[in-house]
């Protein structure tokens, strides 16, 4: 059972990371994108489903236990694990990690009933949801990472050609020329290792 957990924290760990770079043979590096397998997998489409954060903010001090952030966190997708400061060290939120689909509903609020043991009454508390860099989802295109707003497929004119060598600064052509690995406008170092 320990030895699954631990595999289960490793893909958790892996799913959590939007890229990672992978440095060939050949020294040219490659882009792999963790997604989450499902059974409504399309090799030409990527899936709804992400690893994201949820925090509540100001949470009743009888909240901070797992099975109760748990059962808040249902509300938006399937809760994965604890973040490490939400042992009561940190009263000011709660943090869980969670699968979530992007396409359906993100509640602001989860209202749930508490139930005094002693006098049987109830009281109502709605419970705020903040989520912490939640990926976009193109219905259009299939994609994460842009919403139809942004999508070049809806909006052809967001399409950046430069079939023009002039507009290529000087700099990019050299930067063309050596063909370094560059992610941005720096060069990629690697600088986290995966081990199995």
């Amino acid at each position: 059972m320990y030895l699954l957990n631990l595999k289960w924290l490793k893909i958790s760990l892996i799913l959590s990371t939007k890229s990672y770079y992978i440095t060939a043979k050949n020294d040219r590096s490659y882009q792999m994108r963790p997604f989450i397998y499902d059974s409504k997998f399309k090799i030409e489409e990527e899936t709804s489903q992400a690893i994201a954060w949820i925090s509540f903010p100001n949470p009743l001090p009888t909240f901070f236990i797992k099975e109760t952030l748990f059962t808040l966190t249902y509300a938006v997708g399937k809760p994965l694990k604890l973040d490490m400061v939400t042992n009561k060290t940190r009263p000011s939120r709660a943090r869980v990690k969670l699968q979530l689909d992007l396409l359906a509903e993100r509640p602001q609020f989860v209202q749930i009933e508490i139930e005094d043991e002693n006098t049987n009454a109830t009281r109502s508390v709605k419970v705020k949801i903040k989520y912490d860099n939640i990926l976009s989802y193109c219905r259009k295109c299939k994609l994460q990472g842009h919403m139809e707003d942004e999508c070049r497929i809806l909006h052809p004119k967001l399409k950046k050609i430069t079939n023009n060598p002039e507009e290529e600064t000087q700099q990019d052509q050299q930067r063309r020329m050596r063909n370094e690995k560059y992610v941005g406008n720096r060069k990629w170092i690697p600088t986290t290792k995966v081990i199995f």
